[in-house]
């Protein structure tokens, strides 16, 4: 199958740095769209940038923030523009995961979930709509099967998923007329990265589940 080319596209991705978010970036600049990527971690974002740039000589953008931040979405609204001078694709893909029970649960954890996996794709839809109505273009907000399927040892994560899936259907009425898709992506497999879990015990996990640990 011929790959589709976004050759000229400019596109932003939250949660470069490591899984589903890098393999977005890598294989968006394998198609040739110029990049911003955003992330947290410093380190990992640098790792990703340079193997894009490895991949295509078309320009990254590469922006260290905290999308939880409502200062931080100005800033990467602004340096986007400044940089580039508009978007066509928004991938809404940073966020945080939580083990939390409606018994048992941390409300600093709860609205940290809720800023990172809801408010922040709604503050950066908001912000680049009117570019996305110029460009006629994009947003994927990265969602899960926890949004639909009830676990209760994942409440806070549920819950922050359920409601950035009914702003994604809220957004695609409203800007559908306006020429701009707005949909989600279900995951059904979890891609974590290791960080500081010790080797030993990521390869014990895995050899117990189908998620994939990288």
């Amino acid at each position: 199958m011929e790959e589709t080319s976004l050759a000229g596209k400019i596109a932003l991705i939250t949660g470069a740095g490591c899984g589903i978010g890098k393999a977005t970036a890598l294989l968006f600049a394998k198609l040739g769209a110029r990049l911003v990527l955003v992330d947290l971690r410093e380190e990992d974002l640098n790792a990703t940038t340079n193997e894009c740039n490895g991949i295509s000589e078309t320009p990254v953008l590469p922006i260290v923030a905290d999308i939880a931040d409502d200062h931080m979405v100005q800033v990467i609204h602004q340096k986007t523009l400044d940089h580039f001078g508009g978007l066509d694709i928004l991938v809404n893909n940073a966020g945080i995961f939580a083990e939390d029970t409606a018994e048992n649960f941390d409300p600093q954890m709860f609205d940290r979930c809720i800023k990172v996996n809801l408010r922040a794709p709604i503050m950066l839809t908001q912000a680049f709509i009117a570019a996305l109505v110029k460009s006629k273009g994009a947003v994927v907000n990265v969602s899960s099967m926890a949004s639909l399927r009830v676990d209760t040892a994942v409440m806070s994560y549920g819950v922050s998923k359920a409601g950035q899936d009914m702003f994604t259907k809220c957004a695609a009425l409203q800007l559908a007329p306006k020429g701009v898709r707005v949909n989600s992506i279900h995951c059904r497999t979890f891609i974590f990265v290791r960080h500081a879990l010790p080797a030993p015990v990521c390869l014990l996990w895995g050899s117990h589940c189908s998620w994939a640990l990288f």
